[in-house]
């Protein structure tokens, strides 16, 4: 059950820093594809297209970076919650080997 909480909380916090690191390359792309960035930022990946904000969303859905990035949090977020489940299987199962020894005594 410890390495199991362990990993849990390992891959929790994994989560939580994947969500961060999403949000502030969100930010970034967001900037890139409305000509907001820093110049050498497109000196290095040059982007020569006008986005209009309507199209923005087909851009930051298509983004590979991001998309890469999302691809990884959805399967963070799959271990924790199967971790998750794990646990309280296993805390169920602790309950009611209690309470049958409990039943059996009196």
């Amino acid at each position: 059950m410890m390495i199991t909480l362990k990993m849990m909380i390992t891959f929790s916090l994994e989560y939580a820093k994947l969500e961060e690191q999403y949000n502030m390359m969100m930010k970034d792309k967001t900037h890139f594809y409305l000509g907001k960035s820093d110049p050498e930022v497109y000196s290095k990946t040059p982007f020569d297209l006008k986005v209009l904000k309507g199209d923005l969303k087909l851009y930051i859905d298509s983004d590979e970076d991001l998309s890469k990035l999302r691809q990884r949090i959805t399967y963070t977020k799959e271990r924790v919650d199967y971790l998750r489940s794990v646990c309280k299987i296993v805390s169920d199962r602790n309950w009611a080997i209690k309470n049958s020894i409990r039943n059996i005594s009196n």
